[in-house]
């Protein structure tokens, strides 16, 4: 059976990426990805996605080129030090870094306090980083939008939660508490 992969759905692991239902390849004893090489775009990989009878054989490489006659034909390679899911990663940058960039941008942007929505989108846009990413980055970071009324002007802001953030390190910082009372009743019995 042959399965192509779906659009979209980059990042996600091999196994899940072929068209139709999990069902299908879940029924299948062993399954193979064949894709181009993440740094060698004249280089292509067969690499295992499934394999429940033994453990996984390494991917291994070939090149396609023109045979006698002017058919195709493959040369094997070798094995790669390739995975499955590294073949179906969107090609440029490692999954998450994007949304990483945009949290460390974010850090620093929001690390002198609120700033307004505006002010926020005005950066980002500069920046270059698409509003997907950056609703990632914000939920991530639990940034939140807040609005402040004074007479006729609103202001829209943003700031990290604090709150939030205070109240987590109070509760963890009181499991500590418990835990080093814990130790120190555990060390003196002994």
């Amino acid at each position: 059976m042959i399965r192509h992969l779906t659009k979209g759905g980059q990042g996600r692991r091999a196994i899940y990426r072929g068209g139709g239902a999990i069902d299908i390849i879940g029924s299948a004893r062993t399954a193979f990805l064949v894709g181009p090489h993440p740094q060698d775009d004249s280089l292509r990989v067969l690499a295992c996605t499934k394999i429940n009878m033994a453990e996984p054989p390494p991917a291994l490489g070939f090149r396609i080129a023109a045979g006698a006659g002017g058919q195709a034909a493959m040369t094997w390679t070798g094995p790669v030090d390739v995975a499955a899911d590294d073949l179906v990663l969107a090609p440029g940058r490692p999954p998450g870094e994007a949304v990483a960039e945009a949290r460390s941008f974010l850090e620093e942007l929001l690390g002198g306090g609120p700033l307004s929505h505006d002010e926020i989108q005005r950066q980002i846009q500069e920046e270059g980083i698409s509003q997907r990413t950056l609703r990632r980055a914000k939920s991530e970071l639990r940034i939140e939008r807040l609005r402040a009324a004074a007479a006729e002007d609103t202001l829209d802001y943003a700031e990290r939660r604090k709150r939030e953030l205070a109240e987590a390190q109070r509760e963890s910082d009181a499991i500590m508490a418990r835990l080093r009372e814990r130790y120190r009743n555990s060390k003196s019995s002994q």
